[in-house]
C-alpha cells in the first residue's frame, strides 16, 4: 500500500493551491483586457483601459448597439486602475484586431467571408474580401505606448509588434463562370489556433501595476490610417500575466 502513495502530493503542496487563506494574499494568471471600436476612417489615438465595465460603448457580438461595455469587452473594474488589494505583473501585451462590415456610428458588425458568394461581379466581390486586407493595413501602422503614473515605460512600432498568441486561420475558395454568370466566391473563417508566425511580445524585465496607480495603454498613429473595408473594426489590448489579490 505504501507503494501505492509515492509520488502523492504532500499537504504542503495542496495548500500552496488553497483558495480559502484568511489574510493572505493569493496569486493567479489572470489577463486583463479591454476593446474599442476603431472607425473605417482611422483615428490618431485609441487609449484602453479607461472605461470600465458599465461605461463607455460596447462592441462586443450580442450586445444591444449603443449600451455600454459588459465582460464581454473588458474586464476592469475601474477606469485606468486596478482597485484596492489587486496588483498585476505584465509578462506580455497582446493588439488585436477584428474586421467588421457596418460603417455605423459607434456600431461594431462582425465580418463574416463566409458569407461573401456569388456577387453580382468582380469588382463587388473584390470589395466584399477587400475586409481582409484591414488587419494587414493596421498592424504595419502606428505604434503603442504605455504609460504609468506620469511616466512612460514602453513606446514600440508598428502595432505588427504585439501579435495575439491566436490567429483566425482564413481559407478560400473561388470559382469564376464564362458569360453573363455572376463570379462565384467563397471564403471561410477555421478556428482559432495557436500563432506560429511569431513570438508574443514579452514584457522584459515585467512591469508590476500596483492597486489605484493609473495607467493606460494607447494606439497612436501620426494621421488617420483609413482601413481598406472603409468598415468599423474592433481593437483589443490583452496585458497576459499574474493578478495578485486578497484570499477569501
Amino acid at each position: 500500500m505504501a507503494g501505492q502513495n509515492m509520488g502523492a502530493p504532500s499537504i504542503g503542496y495542496l495548500r500552496r493551491f488553497a483558495v480559502n487563506r484568511p489574510g493572505e494574499p493569493e496569486v493567479i494568471r489572470q489577463r486583463f483586457f479591454d476593446h474599442l471600436l476603431l472607425i473605417g476612417a482611422g483615428t490618431t489615438q485609441l487609449n484602453f483601459f479607461q472605461q470600465p465595465v458599465g461605461q463607455g460603448v460596447t462592441t462586443a457580438a450580442g450586445a444591444t448597439v449603443g449600451s455600454t461595455k459588459t465582460l464581454a469587452d473588458t474586464n476592469m473594474k475601474l477606469a485606468g486602475q486596478l482597485p484596492a488589494l489587486v496588483n498585476f505583473v505584465i509578462q506580455s501585451i497582446e493588439v488585436t484586431i477584428e474586421p467588421g462590415s457596418s460603417l455605423a456610428a459607434s456600431t461594431f458588425v462582425g465580418q463574416k467571408p463566409a458569407l461573401v458568394t456569388n456577387p453580382a461581379s468582380l469588382a463587388a466581390a473584390q470589395a466584399q474580401l477587400e475586409v481582409m486586407n484591414d488587419p494587414d493595413t493596421f498592424y504595419k501602422s502606428g505604434w503603442l505606448e504605455l504609460n504609468i503614473g506620469n511616466k512612460n515605460y514602453l513606446t514600440e512600432a508598428p502595432l505588427g509588434a504585439f501579435p495575439p498568441k491566436t490567429q483566425t486561420v482564413i481559407s478560400t475558395a473561388m470559382a469564376a463562370a464564362t458569360g453573363t454568370a455572376a463570379l462565384a466566391i467563397g471564403a471561410a473563417y477555421t478556428a482559432l489556433k495557436s500563432n506560429k508566425a511569431g513570438r508574443p511580445y514579452f514584457v522584459d524585465p515585467a512591469i508590476s501595476l500596483m492597486s489605484n496607480q493609473n495607467f493606460v495603454v494607447s494606439l497612436n498613429w501620426p494621421g488617420a490610417v483609413a482601413l481598406p473595408s472603409t468598415f468599423n473594426a474592433r481593437v483589443g489590448v490583452i496585458l497576459d500575466g499574474f493578478t495578485y489579490r486578497a484570499s477569501q
